[in-house]
Formats: structure tokens, sequence, C-alpha cells
């Protein structure tokens, strides 16, 4: 026997008693007056049979005609209500029936006929618009709906591939809930009916199936061995506990649910039903589709329902109950922004996301129920986000839900193409579908640049942070460039944030909600810095030629510190960050070139811009060296010794010194603190970075440059003095001053294998030496031993050099 024709064979005793029957010969009246009682108990299945005998009596009665109609615009047979809307509006003009192009308007959305729609919304709203206030609100609501999905209709989630189950989950009956967890698929199913009842033919009920390894059966034990609806399965993060509902029939439309919760045992059966307390359950309202998710945010388990209850927003709502660690559930909380003036239901919380998924009818949408999102970002709530064809159609589509790594999900429609239990007049019901997301790849091409300049900005820091969560996803540096790469997930908030030295950082915010295609997202982020730009570039003075390997030192003139040494080997370029309000020389030095002096004065500058300078060096001749300065170790070479002579070699003496570094730094500012601490260790650290070092690097030039000067026939004479701090007595400082001469002159004679000892036995060079010891020491430097400046401190340790001060011609 097919559906409708058992329906018709219940419908048949059903109105036995008052003697109709298909089989019978009945009087129209009989038939109206059992669609009448039907429609008394909202049984629109059996008014709108009943109706329909009827109006084979008399196929042009508009009465019947809008009966018949209105049956089958609340028993969901859309199709059916549309013809006799369309027949009532068109055909026969009938103006006793305003609402009919409504009504029409409503079915034709529905239909997802968009275009025919919106005509005879307008139709409504032209004719009868304000003879029924709440229509025609609805009414304007709805073309706003229709503008809507004709804009959106097109707009295809193309990663989504649905797939309807057939009879291994659907039935004619309303399939609806699913959920799946550890393999198992928990669903409902409205495929029974009542038991001990006094309907006839009974009602449909619900139950909770699952579907494990292509099985589909009840859920095992006592759970559904009851008359009422049971449905919504959902469990605790921890799956200790179960909750669902349990529903009664107010009439043969209507029903009323509450919570229930079950204990998981841990051979996975479940313990005795409770009832959820007040305010969870209240007797007078529906409490329904309950779904629990952990939020990270708030480190707890979280109930999500829908309940008609006072204080909603409109008709249901959604509601949020916190859940403790004994499991007691907080006071419910209306989640305002997801609530509409309409019905709103089935939510669903995204724990890998912080996004909740719920179904609307009060929002704009493609008609009926359509899925909506709101993702919590550090800023609250997103604006509710469609989510689309093909997960929305014009007709219902609820309970949607999505697993952890967003790839499957599962959701209800009773969208064209679901199973029906009337299929002549399509109507009812909903099926399940699964969705499989296809793999999206989203990227970020994130350019940073200067804000003032416009120019690509290289050496900066990307990182890449989780909006929601304030975690670090990834942070990437490009020190030849200014392009960042990074893969992000769909339905997620980052923020990107930028950094780089002498810039103001900078953080954008960037959404993958809603989208649903591979895409790169291309970024041009500008940086603005406080700091005046020098752009420096160097030449050969005698050729004009761009000269590379120049090294520019830049000293902040108002705290006499060098803020900046660099080299370009390979170009002629430089590009610094300067303060306004300060004044700066530039320093340009290179081997074989005389050092070029600049000042770049921005002492009454107050925003920044950009400086461009141009520096020309001269070739340099090796009179230009003059003076060279290398420094000592306290009383080295050879300490305590009272000769003149040594064998060291300074470079191997320099190489102990800077290892002393850390050294002179602690027992020079132990007793220091605070400011005066740390102005002494940056001028420690000055002097050995810079005078040090760069004097030993300047004696190495200098013998470069000695050597290509002999090497062109030149006899020269090299004078050197040598000094000493005012630590021992006179005598002992010349001869320590001596000493370091000699461990120069060593340094010389050995330089690239004995190169110039030729040419001081042929005496073409000849190295004088001369020793002033303590004898021009500063006023300043002390000569007490217990005075720890008199070894540690930057004065005292210049006392104790070697210079070379002249070079002549013999």
């Amino acid at each position: 026997m097919s559906i409708n024709s058992m329906k018709k064979y219940i419908s048949c005793i059903l109105f036995i008693a008052i003697g109709i029957c298909s089989g019978y010969s009945q009087t129209q009246k009989a038939y109206i007056e059992a669609a009448e009682e039907a429609l008394l108990t909202k049984n629109y299945y059996g008014a709108l049979t009943w109706f329909t005998e009827a109006l084979d009596f008399d196929e042009d009665d508009p009465e019947l005609i809008y009966k018949v109609a209105e049956s089958a615009r609340q028993f969901e047979a859309y199709d059916l209500a549309a013809e006799k809307y369309k027949l009532l509006v068109d055909s026969l003009g009938e103006d006793k029936f305003p609402d009919a192009s409504y009504y029409l308007a409503e079915m034709y959305q529905r239909l997802g006929k968009y275009d025919e729609s919106k005509s005879y919304y307008n139709i409504y709203l032209s004719e009868y618009g304000g003879v029924d206030e709440n229509k025609t609100a609805i009414a304007t609501k709805e073309l706003a709906s229709v503008d809507y999905a004709l804009t959106r209709i097109t707009d295809i989630d193309k990663s989504a591939d649905i797939t309807q189950f057939e009879t291994e989950i659907n039935t004619p009956y309303s399939e609806f809930g699913a959920l799946k967890k550890d393999e198992v698929l928990y669903f409902s199913t409205m495929q029974y009916a009542e038991k001990d009842s006094e309907n006839y033919p009974p009602r449909s009920i619900s139950k909770i199936h699952t579907l494990e390894e292509e099985t589909n059966a009840p859920l095992e034990g006592d759970i559904n061995e009851t008359d009422s609806l049971v449905a919504h399965t959902t469990f605790t993060s921890d799956g200790s506990t179960l909750i669902y509902t349990l529903c009664e029939y107010i009439n043969d439309e209507d029903i009323r649910c509450d919570l229930f919760s079950r204990p998981v045992n841990d051979d996975g059966t479940f313990g005795a039903m409770k009832k959820l307390n007040a305010p969870i359950n209240i007797d007078t309202v529906t409490t329904t589709q309950p779904k629990i998710s952990y939020d990270s945010t708030l480190q707890a388990d979280v109930l999500y329902f829908v309940s008609d209850r006072e204080g909603g927003n409109g008709k249901l709502d959604v509601y949020s109950s916190i859940i403790d660690k004994d499991g007691n559930f907080g006071a419910p909380v209306n989640v305002a922004e997801v609530n509409s003036s309409g019905n709103d239901a089935s939510p669903f919380f995204h724990t890998a996301t912080n996004t909740l998924y719920f179904s609307s009818d009060g929002r704009l949408g493609l008609g009926g129920y359509d899925v909506y999102s709101i993702t919590r970002t550090t800023a609250g709530w997103t604006e509710p986000n469609n989510l689309r064809v093909p997960i929305n159609s014009s007709f219902h589509d609820l309970y949607y839900v999505l697993d952890d790594l967003g790839e499957e999900a599962y959701f209800s429609s009773n969208r064209e193409g679901t199973m029906y239990i009337d299929p002549a007049k399509k109507a009812c019901c909903f099926d399940i579908f699964k969705v499989m997301y296809d793999e999206v790849i989203l990227e970020i091409d994130a350019l940073v640049f200067d804000e003032l300049t416009r120019e690509p900005l290289f050496n900066a820091t990307v990182t890449l942070i989780d909006a929601l969560t304030g975690d670090t996803i990834n942070a990437l540096t490009n020190e030849d460039g200014n392009d960042f790469y990074f893969k992000i997930k769909r339905e997620r908030e980052y923020l990107i944030n930028v950094e780089r030295p002498f810039y103001n950082s900078q953080s954008i915010p960037l959404s993958t909600l809603g989208v649903t295609e591979s895409k790169v997202f291309e970024k041009k982020i500008y940086l603005r810095t406080d700091n005046s730009q020098l752009k420096l570039e160097t030449f050969n003075k005698r050729t004009q030629e761009e000269l590379a390997g120049v090294q520019i030192t830049i000293r902040n003139l108002s705290t006499n510190q060098i803020d900046t040494v660099a080299i370009n080997e390979n170009g002629n370029k430089f590009h610094f960050y300067v303060e306004p309000g300060n004044k700066y020389e530039i320093e340009a030095s290179k081997f074989g070139f005389v050092t070029e002096i600049d000042v770049v004065d921005l002492t009454d500058v107050d925003k920044p811009g950009v400086i461009e300078r141009k520096m020309y060096l001269e070739v340099f001749d090796i009179e230009d060296y003059m003076p060279v300065t290398v420094y000592f170790e306290n009383d080295y070479p050879n300490p305590q010794s009272k000769s003149v002579n040594t064998d060291k070699v300074y470079g191997d003496l320099f190489s102990d010194f800077m290892e002393q570094k850390m050294d002179y730094l602690d027992n020079y500012t132990k007793k220091m603190s605070g400011d005066d601490k740390v102005e002494a260790e940056n001028k420690l650290d000055a002097f050995f970075e810079g005078e040090v070092a760069g004097g030993y690097d300047k004696l190495k030039r200098f013998m470069r440059a000695l050597k290509k000067e002999l090497e062109l026939g030149r006899s020269l004479e090299i004078a050197i003095k040598g000094y000493a701090s005012p630590l021992a007595d006179t005598k002992y400082n010349l001869a320590l001053g001596q000493r370091r001469v000699s461990s120069i002159k060593n340094e010389i004679l050995n330089y690239e294998g004995g190169l110039f000892r030729d040419y001081v036995r042929q005496g073409k060079l000849i190295l004088t030496d001369i020793s002033f010891g303590e004898e021009t020491s500063p006023s300043d430097v002390s000569d007490r031993k217990s005075d720890i400046k008199s070894v540690y401190s930057v004065e005292a340790s210049r006392e104790r050099r070697v210079q070379i001060v002249k070079i002549t011609d013999q």
C-alpha cells in the first residue's frame, strides 16, 4: 500500500464514526464538517484531505478553494497551496480573501520562486497594505528578504558537497538533530506512532536512533520506551552525561518539551533519567533542542537550548547556561546576539572556532529557516552570517552541526527532493543531509611599506595572531625583502602584527568567516616612523663613480653617543633613522680614502621627514692615516718587567685585551646603579668596540697602505709613541711605554711573514720609538692603585696606548 493510500485508509477509519469514507457516497456538507473538526485539533492533513473531497463537488467554490489553500499551507504542501491561492487571486479575482496574495507570495518564497514572490508581496501591499498591520509589517520585511535572496541565490559555497541520506537513515517521516560522536551518528526520527493513544489514527512520535557501521537502530536501553516524543541528543564534553528532550502533544500540531539528563555508565549504557530543575525547565513553557559544547574562553561546558519563555526577543529564542565543574547548570541567559523577532532555533557552538551556529526565520534569508553563524572575537560577537547555498534553501534548514576539523557537517531540511508522507501533495518532511567540505587553501601575502616614502620596507617582523585567544600562530622576519606568506584556516579571525626597528608597530584584522574558496589575501601594510630618514650615497670624488665598502659612523652630537656604525660592502646606498630635535655628525671612511665628515642638524625639526645626502671621498694618501692609535691592557705587555723590549706581537695582546671587556665592565660599575651605571657601561662598551677594536683595524689598514707605498719605491720613516697610565713610578712607565712600542714594531715586522724586514734591512723603512710614560697623562687620571678608575675607567685606559704619529719620506 502506498503512503498516500495508507493515509486515506487511516483517514477513513478516523471518520467512520461520522459516516465519511471515500468508498461511500457522502454529502459535501459532511466533508466540510469533518475538515472543520480536524482543524480544531490542528490536524491539517485531515483538514486538507476532507476540504479537497468537498471541493470535488464544486471546483469553483472560492470558499473551499481558500480553505484547501490554507490547509495545504499549514501542512506545508507549498505547491498545492500556491496553486489554489493563485487560482483565487488571478483567475477568480476574489476580493473576499485579501490575504490570498500575501500567502501566495509566501508560498512562492518557500518554493524559491523569488520574482513571483516579490510581485505578489507588492500586490498585497498596494491593494491591502494597512488592512492587517501584522501582515503588512511581515510583507514589508519579507520583500527585503526576497531582494536579499535574489542577490544571494547565486552566491554558492562551492566548497560544500552535500549528500542526502537515503533509506539508511531517512524515511517519509522527519529525521532531524544529527550528532556524530565517536563514529556513531545519533539522530531523531518521527517514524513511530503512539501506542496507548485515544487518537485515531495515533499521532506520530519521535525516538532516538543511532547509525553505526551502516546499522540503523533505536538507541539501546529504555530511553525510547515512552509515548512521549524523544529527541535531540547531546553529551557533556567528558561524555559522562546525556541531555535530551521529552515532549508532549498539546494538540495534533503543537508540542511542549522539557530537558532530561541521564548518566552515561562505563559500559556505554544509560542510567536513570532526571528532569532538569528550574530555571532550565519551566512547566508552562517549552524547553528544547539542547546542545552542549566546551567553551575554551569560559573554560567550561555550556548548554545551549531553545525556549519560548517570557523575556525573549521574539517567539522561540536561544538561551545558554554555563555548567560548573560539579555539573550544576547556571541561570539561563538569552543570547541576544542571535535572537530576532521571529523564531531562532537549533543552536550549536563550534569549540574550535568559537562560532555559534543557529537557524532563524526572523532574518534576511533565502526563505523559511536559514542557518546562520556568529563568531566570538575579542571585540565581541560578529554580525550573523548566512551560510548561503547549498546549506540554505528557500525551505526550512535547521540542526546544523560541524566536526572539530571543520570538514564534515550535518543538517536537516524539508527542501525539494526530500521524502514525502504524501508525494502527491509534496508535503512533509525533514531529511538529514551530510556535508563534506573541500579543502580551502587560504594564504596571506603581507607586504610592508614605509608610510612616508611608500617604498618597500625590509627587516620587518610580521606576527600572525589568533584574534580570539591571543596565541601567536607564526612570526616571520624578512631581512632581504618586504613580503611575508602565511597559510591560514577558514572561519577564523586573525590579527596581523607588524614591527620594525625605528617604526611604530601596527596590527590589522583579517577574517576568513564565510570564505568558501581558495584565496590569497594580499595585505599592504604601511608603517609610520617618528624618526627622520637619512638616505645617504657615497662616491669617489675623483671619478664621481659610486663607492662601495664605505663605513658610515653616525654620532649624535646632542648626546655625544655613537648611534650607528654600518658598512655597505656591495653598494653605495645607506638608510638610517635619526631623531628630530638632535644634531648628528656623519663620518664616511674607507681604506685608501680620506675620511669625510658631514653634519645633519635637526635641532629645529619637530616632525619626521626624509633627508638625502651625497658624500664624496677623496683618494687617501698614507700620511692621512695619522695618527694610528692602539690600546693595551693595564701593565701589558710583560707585567712587572723593567725591560724596554718584548717579543709579544700586538695582535695577540689585542685579542687578550678584548677578552677582558666584561671584567672591566663589572669592576668599573660594581659600585654604581641606575642611570650612572648604564651610562658607564655604554661608555666602556663604546671604547672597546669603537676605539680598541677600531684602532687595531686601522693599524692593519695602515700596514696594507704601507706595503703599497714601499712597493712603489718610497723610503719612509715611522715615528711611534708609547704611553702609560700613572699607576707606577715614572721610570717604570717609561720602560712600559717602550715595551708597548716594541710590540707594535713586532706587529709591523711580522706582517705577512716578515714582509717589512727586508725594507728595514735595506734602510728603506725606519721605525723610530718615543715613550712618554705618564708624563703627558691628563690631570683627572688617578695615580692611586686603590682607585678602580685608575685601572678600569675609559680615561685611564686611553692613556695605555701607542700611536703612530708621523710618517715621512727619508
